[in-house]
């Protein structure tokens, strides 16, 4: 056991020491019931906190000291912020005008149900369907070269990240996000101090990226527009196709590859911490294949064309 997880344990039995010698625990213990019932209830309480520190460091490093001292800022005050938290409907999507950086019908649905998220809101980070050591790195080299691209191409920094505290982040360049950039996009990048995205790398492989509105979920153009309109109005880099930005086809929240972070849009974050995250802040599930890869790859892509005012390469 580490040296950590015997702190804990320290730490929680001195909890439960001191309950049991409080003035009132010495007068029930009297009665017999009451003192069963007690120390039954304190040992279950330390039991839980034990398990959720230990599942909390189980998920790996993000966000907060990966230590007692985080998870207890993580327990105490991030967790209750996120309580009536909604992360995986559509409904914050339905009203947008910016446009689509996704090709129609994409992406496919994924082949399975949502994956568990762990409880803790910092780091957020799924508990289940997690991909083999082989397929983490290939992700990681996947999503390397195409922030380095983007590095090349003068779209972005890359710089460690403000909201995970370690690993290299995707930065928008302050000098492009100029009129090209949606006023969305311009919005979003001012609430993250210009970072839309990073990868998971010591934990599950998860990312987060920041997606155009209208590629979170279905987008409906008014009933005017006729059908091809509809099926074919994605931005490919030309003026004319910021005319009409909106389609019709599969999205990432509609095919069930990610969902947004507890935090989004949170009224308690911004009277507690004093900010939160736009609505469009989505945590991307990590892929399980190289087939799964290329799908994420493409989000990725979509990402950094949303928050760099460029077309999809």
């Amino acid at each position: 056991m580490s040296a950590i997880a015997v702190s804990i344990q320290q730490w929680l039995g001195k909890i439960q020491t001191a309950f049991l010698n409080a003035p009132l625990t010495q007068k029930a213990r009297n009665h017999p019931l009451v003192s069963t019932a007690s120390i039954t209830a304190t040992a279950l309480i330390a039991i839980y906190l034990r398990n959720d520190y230990l599942t909390f460091l189980s998920i790996g490093r993000g966000g907060l000291p990966y230590n007692v001292f985080g998870w207890m800022i993580g327990f105490f005050i991030f967790k209750p912020i996120q309580f009536g938290a909604e992360a995986r409907s559509s409904k914050p999507y339905l009203n947008s005008s910016d446009p689509s950086y996704l090709s129609p019908n994409f992406p496919p649905k994924r082949s399975t149900s949502r994956p568990t998220l762990a409880s803790h809101p910092v780091p957020q980070r799924q508990i289940t369907q997690l991909a083999s050591k082989e397929v983490k790195l290939e992700w990681s080299k996947a999503f390397n070269v195409i922030a380095t691209k983007a590095k090349d191409d003068g779209l972005v920094e890359l710089m460690k990240s403000k909201l995970e505290l370690r690993g290299e982040a995707l930065f928008a360049l302050p000098s492009k996000t100029g009129a090209t950039v949606t006023d969305g996009a311009q919005k979003g990048l001012k609430r993250l101090s210009g970072e839309f995205a990073h990868l998971h790398a010591t934990g599950d492989h998860s990312a987060h990226v920041m997606l155009s509105i209208s590629d979170c979920t279905l987008s409906r153009l008014p009933s005017h527009y006729s059908t091809s309109e509809r099926s074919h109005r994605i931005l490919v880099g030309s003026e004319n196709s910021l005319t009409f930005p909106r389609h019709i086809g599969k999205k990432v929240f509609d095919a069930g590859w990610g969902e947004r972070h507890a935090f989004d849009d949170n009224p308690f974050a911004r009277a507690i911490l004093g900010r939160d995250l736009p609505v469009n802040y989505v945590l991307i599930y990590a892929p399980r294949n190289k087939e799964e890869i290329e799908i994420v790859s493409k989000i990725l892509k979509a990402s950094i064309a949303y928050n760099t005012g460029t077309s999809v390469d």
